[in-house]
């Protein structure tokens, strides 16, 4: 029996930029982590410790965040006023998160976002509890799905729309 999650993420496998930043994480030690300047608070004690935090699809957004306001200083010459914030409506480039461009108001444009939409599966004979397939990516303008949805009844066949009532 299954059932949907649709969900925005950072990071998308397959994404050039977010690959490599996978393998250059894995291929750190903690120590080199901490020297890049890692707050005390944040400091890795082990190696152990650094593999265990993992790296997030969170961490693209963040490391996003930092490319587009320094890069809009830069354009804008200045870090304070009105020209930065424009110049940062405008930035457009390829960053972890993938295509980064932002809409009139500063939120994401919604043709650049990684969307994916999982299909949730339990009560299946021979397979664990619950299982989380990966069954579709927005690529814009379209969603790009690997295989057909099995709905709450455990069947791909979609059901029935509910008669509205007055």
């Amino acid at each position: 029996h299954g059932s949907a999650r649709i969900l925005g993420v950072g990071g998308a496998d397959g994404h050039p930029p977010w690959d490599q930043f996978k393998v250059w994480w894995n291929g750190q030690s903690a120590a080199e982590i901490n020297a890049l300047g890692m707050p005390d608070d944040f400091q890795f004690t082990s190696n152990d410790e650094k593999d265990a935090a993992g790296f997030y699809d969170i961490s693209a957004y963040a490391y996003d965040a930092v490319v587009a306001a320094g890069l809009a200083a830069c354009g804008a010459h200045s870090t304070a006023g009105p020209d930065p914030q424009a110049k940062l409506l405008t930035s457009h480039f390829i960053g972890l998160s993938g295509n980064m461009k932002l809409n009139e108001v500063g939120s994401r444009d919604a043709n650049t976002a990684n969307i994916i939409i999982q299909n949730i599966l339990s009560d299946l004979p021979g397979s664990v509890p619950l299982q989380i397939i990966l069954l579709g990516e927005f690529a814009a303008p379209q969603w790009e799905f690997s295989g057909p949805f099995t709905f709450s009844d455990g069947t791909q066949a979609a059901p029935k729309d509910l008669d509205v009532l007055n």
